[in-house]
């Protein structure tokens, strides 16, 4: 009997849930079944979560894998204890590269470091035979080197402590092991060719570490694909990381909301379909958390099925952007890169949760309707307040909120805070933009009478369908904004670099200075010409243990009429004579909030000394902190430095004789001498290279705008049949009707356009007065571009009479069909 009530109680449970699972089925299927006959809201649906989590994985992708690898290159300097030298585009250096390097009289060793095939054991590999002696006792490891005496070729020998010892016997390696207790768990040491071996790395190594310091002869790198990583460059990464990375991932995630609105739209269209369905199922007992639930699974559905497929389309695309970051990274911050992408389950797995998580946000407002339908009335929802009531409710406090983090952010230099009040008015422009649109259309309907119905009828429409046609247009009318605000940031700072440019880059040739022999070579030559020569000279101090760059010149009346100043005052030039002042970069002023007239403390050649500030330069393309000083100042603190460039000054038709003279002597070299020219149009291709991806995603955001307001055409089109059909019906030809529909989007198209020019220039000095300041510390005036606005407008116009057409067409051959 006991085992009858269990068996009883035990199957009543079960019995209970299979009922409500298959309730749940039936229902859930009862609402897919729409999609049959709203194919086309499906796939646009299935492309907007495509598109936007294409968009956000690409740029994901390469900020992940940009970062690993500045992450790694960090590791092995701080591993390392000394400064290292690593391939920028490469995990590993080749024999080759080593080899160059010792010949050019680079002081450098190989190092392996690198985990074992699916283990945590690291393998390290030394050259032994140069240097075992300082490497070892940095380890703290003591080895009787007699053990080597017994190698044997072909079978690799390494140390490691027991308990490394019995991990790598159950490998099953053909290599023998030395014990030693004072190596530590899960690493073991061998010699370089030991390790070479064991990991299949021919002739290649994890990095080369500088043995010794280099001489004053020996700064440059013979390779542009070669980088050196110290503190300097150390601390510099990091800022990539903070800035770079973190501005490339902003403009992925407007573009991953531009693709949401595509979402948005298609849900908002799907769920208005599926009213009268919805209110059958109420009207049986179906209540509103099973409703739903259903509907919630459908979505994660469709998201996991888009969101896999837009991810792999985004690893693609980041393939394709990922030469240009790599020349960015490489050329303007010396910052190791990587040669291609991997995919990585990880990076996967988060994407779809992206897109899941987008895909429910911009579901949200539809799910919230759900509670709104009531079973006995028409099928409609529950009248909501007035859309002017509501804009205005939320314009008031966003348009403060505006404010108030613009000052907040200007005020604390803080780059987040910059992004959020970025992301703030771009939110403001949106909610403001219907608002604006109904106040035209409100002003158009007055102009209505009875003897022009067809007038009458359109802005009535359109008023109908207002908040349906609207978000289509703030999809676009965000993208137009973005676009304009990224080329009037860019082409402001690439109008005030070219000036920059031309200014401080005054000499007709730079020397850089090898030795003594060197300097006395150019300056016999410079002598014989007549020309002028402008000795600089460079050392290194630090400012509460960061890197600080110390450049001394010699003041002159070129100096004054070219040098380049953000701040000065009618003393500058006479001061900086004095040994107490100096010059600072505009970097150093924005991070220190120091400028004309303070004073600040930094240590230089064991001494510390206190200088006054007497003007701020600005230094683009730079992102240390930098002062200048006199030469009488800097040989104060450095005595025994002689100047390492020489900036000569020359007339017009002695620079050819003058030329031949340098690369005839023996004592200067060919790579030592840089032509003016040569330097300005390297850095304008570097500049050119910095924001082209943020160019590409411009244009690619406004390209996924257009779909996004064809989709959004398409779905009000069918909805709007209803009301057009009687029209039609009563005498008025469909052609007329799709040519007011056609004229009505190009009208709206171009008042968002202008409106976007307006947030478009709200966007650019944001960007120029905030984020760049905020991120590297380069400060420049905002320059406005009407041409390109003309550009943008029809640009723009010219997506709307493709996208109109496109939407209306099937209407035209349905009439042509007599359907």
């Amino acid at each position: 009997e006991n085992s009858l009530l269990l068996g009883f109680y035990t199957r009543a449970p079960t019995r209970e849930i299979k009922q409500k699972m298959k309730w749940f089925f039936l229902i859930f299927f009862v609402l897919i079944s729409n999609w049959r006959k709203a194919k086309s809201q499906l796939f646009f649906t299935l492309m907007g979560i495509t598109i936007a989590c294409s968009l956000w994985a690409s740029v994901d992708a390469i900020n992940n894998q940009t970062t690993r690898a500045q992450e790694e290159a960090l590791v092995l300097y701080t591993s390392a204890s000394k400064p290292i030298i690593v391939k920028k585009n490469s995990s590993m250096i080749d024999e080759a590269t080593y080899v160059e390097l010792r010949l050019s009289g680079w002081k450098v060793s190989p190092v392996i470091k690198k985990k074992f095939s699916n283990t945590d054991i690291e393998i390290i590999g030394l050259d032994f035979l140069s240097r075992h002696k300082e490497l070892l006792s940095n380890q703290g490891i003591e080895i009787d080197f007699n053990h080597f005496s017994k190698l044997t070729f072909g079978k690799p020998i390494f140390f490691a402590s027991q308990e490394t010892k019995e991990k790598i016997q159950k490998l099953g390696l053909s290599i023998k092991i030395i014990p030693n207790e004072l190596i530590p768990p899960g690493k073991a040491l061998g010699d370089i060719s030991s390790a070479q071996q064991l990991l299949n790395l021919n002739k290649n190594f994890s990095y080369l570490v500088l043995t010794d310091s280099m001489p004053r002869e020996k700064t440059k790198l013979p390779s542009n694909n070669l980088i050196m990583i110290d503190d300097t460059s150390a601390k510099e990464f990091q800022s990539i990381s903070d800035s770079f990375n973190f501005n490339l991932r902003a403009f992925g995630f407007l573009s991953f909301c531009v693709g949401m609105f595509i979402v948005y739209t298609s849900v908002k269209m799907a769920f208005s379909q599926r009213i009268d369905c919805i209110k059958s199922l109420k009207l049986i007992g179906i209540n509103n958390s099973k409703l739903g639930a259903c509907l919630i699974v459908e979505l994660l559905i469709l998201a996991i099925i888009a969101g896999s497929l837009g991810t792999l389309i985004g690893l693609l695309f980041a393939r394709n952007l990922l030469p240009g970051v790599n020349k960015t990274l490489g050329t303007l911050y010396a910052s190791p890169t990587i040669e291609t992408l991997k995919f990585s389950p990880d990076w996967f797995l988060l994407s779809i949760s992206i897109a899941i998580i987008g895909t429910l946000v911009a579901s949200l407002f539809s799910l919230s309707d759900l509670a709104k339908i009531s079973p006995l009335d028409t099928g409609k929802i529950a009248k909501k307040k007035e859309p002017t009531v509501t804009i205005n409710t939320f314009a008031v406090p966003l348009i403060l909120a505006s404010v108030s983090l613009y000052f907040f952010a200007a005020t604390s230099n803080n780059l987040i805070l910059s992004f959020i009040t970025l992301a703030i008015v771009i939110i403001t422009g949106c909610t403001l933009l219907p608002y604006f649109l109904i106040l035209i259309s409100t002003f158009l309907q007055k102009f209505g009478s009875e003897e022009s119905p067809l007038y009458n009828w359109i802005i009535k429409d359109t008023n109908k369908y207002a908040k349906l046609i609207f978000t289509g247009y703030l999809a676009f009318f965000m993208a137009l904004s973005i676009n304009i605000g990224v080329h009037g940031m860019v082409m402001s700072f690439k109008t005030t670099f070219i000036q920059w440019l031309e200014k401080r880059i005054f000499a007709d040739i730079y020397i850089q200075i090898t030795d003594e022999k060197n300097l006395v070579a150019v300056k016999t030559i410079v002598k014989k010409y007549d020309a002028e020569s402008y000795p600089i000279i460079y050392g290194e101090g630090r400012m509460k243990n960061e890197p600080l760059e110390i450049y001394g010149f010699k003041p002159a009346e070129i100096y004054e009429k070219n040098w380049p100043m953000s701040e000065r005052n009618k003393y500058s030039w006479r001061d900086i004579n004095e040994e107490s002042s100096v010059f600072v970069n505009e970097q150093f002023s924005h991070e220190k909030k120091l400028g004309i007239g303070d004073r600040f403390q930094f240590q230089a050649n064991e001494k510390q000394f206190i200088k006054k500030i007497s003007g701020v330069y600005p230094d683009f393309g730079n992102s240390r902190n930098q002062i200048m000083m006199s030469m009488n100042t800097f040989s104060s603190i450095f005595p025994e430095k002689t100047p390492t460039t020489l900036a000569i000054k020359i007339d017009e038709s002695l620079f050819s004789p003058f030329m031949r003279a340098l690369l005839e002597s023996d004592n200067i070299n060919y790579g030592t001498i840089i032509n003016e020219k040569k330097v300005k149009q390297v850095s304008l291709e570097i500049f050119d290279n910095t924001f082209k991806i943020s160019f590409q995603l411009a244009l690619v955001t406004l390209i996924v705008a257009g779909f996004t307001l064809y989709t959004n055409l398409v779905t009000v089109k069918k909805l709007r049949m209803k009301d057009i059909l009687p029209l039609n019906s009563i005498g008025i030809p469909m052609l007329t009707l799709l040519k007011l529909d056609f004229m009505k989007n190009i009208s709206l198209t171009f008042v968002v356009s202008i409106f976007s020019i307006f947030m478009g220039i709200i966007i650019s000095f944001i960007l120029s007065d905030l984020i760049n300041p905020n991120a590297f510390g380069w400060e420049f005036p905002l320059t406005l571009f009407p041409t390109y606005w003309l550009q943008i407008i029809s640009f723009a116009l010219l997506i709307s009479l493709m996208t109109s057409f496109l939407s209306l067409r099937f209407d035209f051959f349905n009439r042509k069909n007599g359907v």
